[in-house]
């Protein structure tokens, strides 16, 4: 890997985000996909990869942009609160309610509303959302007047709803409301070749905050960056990135400057799990994969490594969408 100069040509941004890697591009495919169609999207991914990001990029680029998007995490609701948050509550309508309150889904009417961490909601919530998909209407808490809705659904969540289901955990029938249109968010470790122009946007960014002038990531650095897995996803990522910056005196953010846990030597990362079974067509995508990963994207280095043709690697690499 290659020192990074932070002086090279601005980074291309979809909206908000970073990433020119194949996967991200399929993303943004499938964003558009869903900006141009109504629907009910389910959005995928482990935490910190961006799903609001997702659920904005996709409002603002649909017919629905002038409407309000209104954002709720799921998970954040208390229980005996949820139908009074969703569909609001008339004056009197239970102690403390001083006041007429509009609802989420009249506050997004029109717009969007994006409900984050679906797979927290209790069973009671669920099912308020899967009738309110079926029929679009509801009444205010304490009310008798029925109100229509055509605000547009995006959920997300970070974990596994099938499992969720087989737990009996989450509704099975408001999940196939959901996965209409589902949107995976790949984690960080899995679009690697993203994170130089992640680091330099972020660099920009910190540095008009921090009043800093850092032009470089050095090679070393860069090497570490890349190497490490990022179960924080994006977000561990500007954290860290926003760190070595404030233990950086120079021009240059160095090895030295980046959290320790980005520098302790883990024989694992050359390491490539193959699960028993697995097609070898399979296994020769994930080796591949695996050592362009380690060698940061060099693909001379990788091919020899391989002790394959560059011709031979190209050919894979357009085979498996690398």
């Amino acid at each position: 890997m290659q020192e990074l100069d932070i002086k090279e040509e601005e980074i291309k941004l979809f909206d908000s985000m970073v990433g020119r890697s194949k996967i991200m591009k399929d993303v943004y495919w499938k964003i558009n996909l869903a900006a141009e169609n109504d629907v009910t999207v389910l959005i995928t991914g482990e935490s910190g990869t961006g799903k609001e990001l997702i659920a904005r990029s996709i409002h603002s680029r649909s017919k629905r942009s002038s409407g309000q998007f209104v954002a709720v995490n799921s998970g954040a609701m208390a229980n005996d609160l949820v139908t009074s948050e969703f569909f609001g509550h008339e004056k009197g309508a239970f102690t403390g309610a001083t006041e007429l309150q509009d609802g989420l889904f009249e506050n997004a009417n029109d717009g969007t509303l994006f409900l984050d961490e679906v797979s927290s909601m209790d069973y009671k919530a669920q099912t308020s959302i899967l009738r309110i998909l079926e029929n679009r209407e509801y009444r205010r808490v304490g009310g008798k007047k029925t109100f229509k809705t055509n605000a547009r659904i995006i959920a997300a969540t970070n974990k596994n709803l099938h499992k969720s289901i087989e737990e009996g955990k989450f509704r099975k029938d408001l999940y196939y409301r959901f996965e209409v249109f589902t949107i995976n968010i790949p984690p960080l470790r899995k679009r690697w070749e993203d994170i130089p122009a992640l680091v330099k946007e972020f660099i920009n960014q910190f540095n008009k905050e921090l009043n800093k002038k850092i032009k470089k990531v050095s090679k070393e650095a860069m090497d570490c960056l890349i190497k490490y897995e990022w179960p924080g996803n994006v977000r561990e990522l500007k954290s860290a990135t926003q760190r070595a910056m404030l233990l950086s005196n120079g021009n240059t953010l160095t090895q030295e400057s980046l959290p320790e846990r980005l520098l302790t030597d883990n024989p694992k990362r050359k390491h490539v799990e193959i699960e028993i079974g697995l097609p070898l067509n399979e296994i020769e995508k994930k080796y591949i994969e695996r050592t362009l990963w380690w060698l940061g994207g060099n693909k001379v280095k990788t091919a020899e490594a391989l002790r394959i043709s560059r011709r031979a690697l190209y050919n894979k690499i357009e085979e498996y969408n690398l």
